[in-house]
This record gives C-alpha cells, sequence and structure tokens, in this order.
C-alpha cells in the first residue's frame, strides 16, 4: 500500500488482527525503522514510511480502529456473500 491509496493497516504494519496496542506500537516501530528514507535510499521507501505512519494513525485511534474493523467485516461479508451466491446460481 504506497501512495494515496487506501491503506489496509494490519497489512502494513505486519500485524494480527487482534493485536494488542502495546504489539502495535511494536509494530509500527518495527516498520518504521525498516521503511526510514534515512536507513537506505531505496525509490519506495518514502512511500511506505508513509503508508506505515498512516497504519499507525488509523489503529492507535480505538474508534478509527472500530470503523477500520467493521469496514474490513463488512467488505468480508460482502465477498463471502457474492461467493455463496455465486455457489447458489451453478448447477
Amino acid at each position: 500500500m504506497t501512495g494515496g491509496g487506501p491503506v489496509e493497516p494490519y497489512v502494513e504494519l505486519g500485524a494480527p488482527r487482534d493485536a494488542l496496542s502495546v504489539e502495535i506500537r511494536c509494530a509500527y516501530r518495527q516498520a518504521a525503522r525498516r521503511h526510514h528514507p534515512d536507513v537506505k535510499r531505496d525509490p519506495g521507501r518514502p512511500e511506505r514510511f508513509v503508508a506505515a505512519a498512516r497504519a499507525y494513525e488509523i489503529l492507535s485511534d480505538p474508534a478509527a480502529r472500530a470503523r477500520q474493523s467493521s469496514c474490513a467485516i463488512a467488505v468480508g461479508s460482502q465477498r463471502c456473500a457474492s461467493a455463496f451466491m455465486k455457489r447458489l446460481d451453478s448447477p
């Protein structure tokens, strides 16, 4: 997830969905250290660094984290329902 596109925060930080706030902070620090542009001059590092910061911003705020989680559940449910309906339509 780079640039201004949508960020899947758990994937961006490499944290499980049931991670505690301490685990999220630790995952953010590791991602920030790994993707910091001063560590190594790779073209994609600044974008990955910003994406990690955005992910941490979402997951460190309980209200934003709840909104993100409920949105992910809704999207997952929609995908599951779509797959279920396709199975029903097939002979």
